[in-house]
């Protein structure tokens, strides 16, 4: 399902978790951070990177594959 999305998928291994991304939600909201695929259930993802509400990383999520409208790979 996460196909749809081709910055956060590698054609062999699934979720890519080396490059970090932004993920932007249907309601406007949007966070940055590697994807951790062990961490993400299905039909959700789960990211390592920062809330602009905090400093430290953490995990952030999960989001649903529903509510994601975008990914953006970050250079």
């Amino acid at each position: 399902a996460w196909s749809r999305f081709p910055n956060l998928v590698h054609e062999s291994l699934g979720i890519e978790e080396t490059s970090e991304v932004e993920i932007t939600l249907a309601d406007g909201r949007s966070y940055c951070g590697y994807p951790d695929s062990r961490q993400s259930p299905r039909g959700q993802i789960v990211l390592w990177g920062s809330d602009p509400q905090t400093d430290p990383p953490k995990n952030l999520g999960p989001f649903s594959i529903d509510d994601v409208v975008s990914v953006r790979k970050l250079a």
